[in-house]
């Protein structure tokens, strides 16, 4: 049995984390190739949610900003293994599947403590991508992101977030009094409520704000990867209304994240 708490926002659990080498052996061998295979795989050559590639100074990403400080690769159950580059498919045909069904046990075991009908939802709508991100070394970049941090501050598109192959330091978040905190030295699973959870929720459960500091080790290069809760392909999302009376808000997946993209100015 799973057994998690709370703490200033962010849920540990007793889960040991996994071994991070095949996932981040597919994203050392992606970013091996020439930048011009990788824009082969750029988000619009998918079409759906947020898989694909994105990169520094890219204007188009739909989930980083074109002065964030990494690379990053997104897959999900939504495509085939096929769909995605070479370096990504022994991962995604051997680990994912395994990896995603262990995420899926884990936030069934949160959503245990909320209404009942976020269970139902979960169950029936629920898709799950992985963000894959590597954060080159500080001297490569010429300019620094906004807020003097690697990646800027947001919430997730998600449900939940799960970090299964641990947290960097460089990681920090938000309390609830406005503090920035770094991320707590753990050997086991992180997770965290995301704005789907707080948009579903009218706000009574809040997305945890996050942000990736800067290291001042410009020569250090540093992986991290999370996964993510989030509609399927065809789902719809539904919350009850405030007004008494009125039927409930409902948004299809794409006009789920349509506005969760319409939250930032990138």
């Amino acid at each position: 049995m799973t057994q998690w708490h709370l703490d200033e926002g962010l849920i540990l659990t007793d889960i040991p984390i996994l071994s991070v080498a095949p996932i981040q052996r597919a994203m050392q061998g992606f970013m091996a190739e020439p930048m011009c295979s990788r824009r082969d795989f750029l988000q619009k050559a998918y079409g759906f949610a947020f898989d694909g590639y994105s990169h520094y100074g890219q204007p188009d990403s739909s989930h980083q900003a074109a002065d964030d400080l990494l690379h990053s690769f997104v897959l999900s159950d939504h495509y085939p293994a096929a769909r995605y580059p070479n370096a990504f498919q022994p991962f995604v045909r051997e680990h994912w599947p395994a990896l995603a069904s262990q995420i899926r046990t884990l936030q069934l075991s949160l959503l245990s403590t909320l209404p009942a009908e976020l269970t139902t939802w979960y169950r029936q709508f629920a898709a799950h991508m992985l963000s894959a991100n590597f954060y080159p070394p500080l001297q490569h970049f010429s300019a620094t992101a906004a807020g003097n941090t690697r990646l800027s501050a947001h919430p997730d598109v998600s449900l939940f977030t799960v970090f299964p192959f641990g947290l960097d330091s460089a990681f920090e978040y938000e309390d609830g009094h406005g503090q920035w905190l770094s991320a707590p030295a753990t050997d086991c699973m992180i997770a965290f409520p995301g704005y789907l959870l707080e948009w579903l929720s009218h706000g009574r459960i809040k997305a945890l704000n996050h942000r990736v500091r800067l290291d001042t080790d410009h020569s250090r290069e540093r992986y991290s990867f999370a996964v993510f809760s989030i509609p399927a392909r065809g789902a719809t999302v539904a919350r009850p209304s405030h007004t008494p009376g009125k039927n409930p808000e409902v948004l299809t997946a794409q006009a789920y994240f349509a506005h969760y993209c319409g939250l930032w100015d990138y």
